[in-house]
């Protein structure tokens, strides 16, 4: 063999070697961690599942009069507040410092009234109609409290007990 040959050859032998050396060495064991979620607990196949219990916002519960009967329930027992729209009124069973809308929605999801919310990012929640009669470029929903026009909306104004709380149809501010 010339040396050329050799100076190709020898090179390439080698890469082969360790290649192959590479390929068939022993691969050094790696740790295993047992695996803890595949573990299964038996159940009695007589054992029945339960339901969870449903969660409800206690404000909510407060304002639609439907509460267990418990502590909260029994100091809601008298009306907090009283809502009057076009001369009818409806009493108010919600915490003090609920919200009026949430106390709204205690009375809407009892089916005594009806209405229809528009909601602005940063101002909170506005009136556009009550049992079917709508805001219009005339006339608004304007809400009184203890027979003053309120500066908050319903989202912000908050009950106290004994409020008087009206919704009145008025011409526009």
């Amino acid at each position: 063999m010339t040396r050329r040959t050799l100076l190709l050859i020898v090179p390439l032998a080698i890469v082969l070697v360790l290649l192959g050396a590479y390929a068939f060495a022993p691969k050094a064991a790696t740790p295993t961690v047992p695996d803890q979620a595949q573990e299964s607990v038996e159940i009695p196949a007589e054992a029945p599942l339960e339901e969870p219990a449903p969660v409800q916002d206690p404000v909510f519960a407060a304002a639609t009069r439907k509460a267990e009967p418990d502590a909260t329930a029994a100091a809601l027992s008298a009306p907090t507040a009283t809502l009057i729209v076009e001369g009818v009124s409806h009493p108010i069973y919600a915490p003090e410092g609920a919200s009026i809308e949430e106390a709204m929605a205690g009375l809407k999801a009892e089916g005594v009234l009806t209405y229809e919310l528009r909601s602005y990012t940063g101002l909170g929640s506005f009136i556009k109609s009550i049992n079917g009669k709508s805001d219009t470029n005339e006339y608004y929903w304007i809400l009184h409290v203890n027979g003053k026009k309120s500066a908050t909306g319903i989202s912000q104004t908050r009950i106290s007990s004994g409020d008087v709380i009206e919704w009145k149809y008025e011409h526009k501010y």
